[in-house]
């Protein structure tokens, strides 16, 4: 699975245990952040996170690049 599909899924599986935990009765409060942790800490989730960071980073690193690159171009300096 495409790792921003994976977070986003995982976002929402914790948004629907938040949102059951707020509804009026009672709450279990440990089943919650346990039922939290599955979601969130599952290696799978994390993994997809550092991966995504990877691509924005990487695009970023390309941009610097780009720019420096143009900036050090004869054509493109200043007088």
């Amino acid at each position: 699975m495409d790792p921003d599909k994976r977070v986003l899924k995982a976002f929402r599986e914790a948004q629907g245990i938040l949102a059951r935990h707020v509804e009026p009765g009672p709450r279990d409060c440990e089943q919650t952040i346990n039922q939290l942790l599955d979601v969130l800490d599952d290696e799978a989730v994390v993994q997809a996170i550092e991966d995504s960071r990877m691509e924005k980073r990487t695009a970023e690193q390309l941009a610097d690049s780009i720019g420096s690159a143009r900036s050090r171009c004869p054509m493109n300096r200043r007088s």
